[in-house]
């Protein structure tokens, strides 16, 4: 028995109908696949870069603290009268900070 033309119709657009669903969802899989990997690449870059700085950060404080320790060993007396200095602007800063805050209304 030969189906109606329209059942035959409606079959076809539905047939129709399914493959454009299964056509949509592949192609949304796949983009959201690359949305998925271009967000992983981008929070990969900065993690990376963080890494390297505090590499650099650690070198840099390494070669500080060689450089300290060599230059204390030379001259110990200069040294101690540097970091006297030192101590005493900072305290001088500290102390003029502090007078100037509770001078204020």
């Amino acid at each position: 028995m030969s189906k109606n033309p329209a059942t035959a119709i409606a079959d076809a657009r539905t047939d129709q109908a399914l493959g454009v669903r299964e056509e949509m969802r592949s192609e949304a899989a796949a983009a959201l696949s690359h949305a998925a990997n271009c967000v992983e690449a981008m929070t990969r870059r900065p993690i990376e870069q963080a890494r390297q700085a505090k590499e650099q950060v650690r070198q840099q404080l390494g070669r500080a603290g060689d450089y300290t320790a060599g230059y204390i060993q030379e001259g110990p007396i200069k040294s101690i009268a540097i970091a006297a200095a030192a101590g005493a602007t900072a305290a001088m800063l500290l102390s003029w900070w502090a007078s100037s805050r509770s001078s204020r209304p």
